[in-house]
C-alpha cells in the first residue's frame, strides 16, 4: 500500500475506530456472516445502520449533517477498503468498492450508502456484483 494512501486512511477513518467503538472483523469472518443473511435481511439491516451513521456518526465527526458532511463521512468511510475509488465529473459522484466479501455484502453497503444520501435529500443508483458495489449520484 502506498505511503500516501496509508496516511490517508489513518488521518481519515482509523484515528475514529476507537472512539466510535468500531469491531474489527476479518474478511472470513465478514463472509460467513453476510453468506447467512438473505438478500432483504441484508437490505434491511444496511438501511438501519445507513439511518444510525447519518444521524449520529457524521453529527459526531462533523457537528451537523448536510450534503457536504455527508460526502466527506462517504469519502472517509470508503477508504477502509484497500480498493476503492471516489470520482467526480461535475455534478456526477461514482464510488467504486471491491470489497471481495459476497453480494449480501454489497446489498448492505449499497442500503447504508442509499440511507445515508437519502437523509440529505440525494438518490443513489447502485449497481450490486458479487464482490463490489458501484454507486452513483447526481449533486
Amino acid at each position: 500500500m502506498q505511503v500516501a494512501r496509508l496516511l490517508e486512511r489513518y488521518l481519515s477513518w482509523w484515528r475514529y475506530e476507537e472512539e466510535l467503538r468500531f469491531i474489527a472483523l476479518s474478511p472470513d469472518a465478514l463472509r460467513l456472516i453476510f453468506a447467512s443473511l438473505g438478500s432483504e435481511k441484508a437490505a434491511e439491516i444496511g438501511k438501519n445502520i445507513g439511518k444510525i451513521f447519518a444521524q449520529e456518526m457524521v453529527l459526531h465527526i462533523y457537528g451537523q449533517i448536510n450534503k457536504g458532511t455527508v460526502l466527506q463521512f462517504l469519502r472517509v468511510a470508503m477508504v477502509r477498503f484497500p480498493n476503492y475509488e471516489y470520482r467526480v465529473d461535475g455534478n456526477k459522484h461514482s464510488i467504486s468498492v471491491v470489497h471481495e466479501i459476497n453480494e449480501q455484502f454489497s446489498i448492505y453497503l449499497s442500503n447504508i450508502t442509499a440511507e445515508m444520501l437519502q437523509s440529505v435529500g440525494l438518490r443513489l443508483d447502485a449497481v450490486n456484483k458479487p464482490i463490489s458495489v458501484h454507486f452513483s449520484f447526481k449533486i
